[in-house]
């Protein structure tokens, strides 16, 4: 007899039978707790950029794994998420409580977690259309062809298909990868090379997350 499992392993992300990866979110927290603990122990024998080095292998690497799959999620999860990045960046900066994150996380130049989702995903969809990214994403890109002759024609647009399920098809990389990629500017779009395309992504979004 098969038992239900509620959650599944699957490289190392808990994925739940309904994608809300709020689990995922949970068990990844405690870990990271875990990891600022242990470096907070010795950060006072090391400088600035040895507990920045630290951070970045130990928590912020792990962040970003397979961070594509919460795009969409609660936005509470997100929040989550985004703590741990504070207590990282005070970590690292020794940034006592009481004063406020932004300057600090800007000041390390790190993208805010909604943001490094959407970065991931858009560096997605650019390998993806210049067939640099694997078949499987790639047949699920379409370049915009206006009906008729019109300046969109040449924007380097994506199709955005309609979706049925709220929750889950607005997260479907057919559906949320044509949305991120439109909503770039056309000077990000038209990156000619990966380089070029990266920095010019990240100042964008940078300045996004810092308005």
């Amino acid at each position: 007899m098969i038992e239900k499992c509620d959650v599944a392993v699957n490289l190392g992300i808990n994925m739940d039978a309904e994608l809300r990866m709020s689990q995922h979110i949970n068990a990844i927290c405690r870990k990271f707790y875990q990891s600022i603990r242990i470096i907070s122990r010795i950060r006072s024998s090391l400088d600035v950029d040895s507990a920045k080095t630290l951070v970045q292998a130990f928590i912020i690497s792990k962040i970003d794994y397979g961070n594509v799959l919460l795009y969409g999620v609660n936005s509470g999860d997100l929040a989550k998420l985004q703590k741990i990045m504070n207590a990282a960046a005070r970590l690292i900066t020794r940034t006592c409580s009481r004063e406020h994150i932004t300057p600090v996380l800007k000041s390390l130049h790190w993208l805010k977690i909604k943001e490094r989702i959407e970065y991931k995903i858009a560096l997605l969809v650019f390998k993806s259309i210049h067939n640099q990214g694997p078949e499987y994403l790639q047949s699920l890109l379409k370049l915009y062809v206006p009906p008729r002759t019109l300046r969109s024609e040449h924007a380097l647009l994506l199709v955005e298909p309609k979706y049925k399920l709220e929750r889950c098809g607005r997260r479907a990389f057919s559906r949320c990868g044509p949305s991120i990629w439109n909503s770039l500017p056309y000077s990000v779009r038209s990156s000619i090379n990966l380089e070029q395309f990266k920095k010019r992504l990240k100042t964008f979004l940078f300045s996004k997350s810092y308005p």
